[in-house]
């Protein structure tokens, strides 16, 4: 998938306390995958998934 093969750009930033799953949540939705023992991000994180509508 290139650079203009979608419909939409969406960008959204997760702020809130330490410790509550911003990253977590972030992980779960692009790679589908939750690991419960995940160690706190210190700084940003950044994830993309692409999602192309029919």
């Amino acid at each position: 998938m290139t650079d203009g093969d979608y419909d939409y750009l969406i960008k959204l930033l997760a702020l809130g306390d330490s410790g509550v799953g911003k990253t977590t949540f972030l992980y779960r939705y692009t790679d589908n995958k939750f690991n419960p023992k995940f160690i706190t991000t210190v700084g940003i994180d950044f994830r993309e998934k692409r999602v192309v509508s029919f």
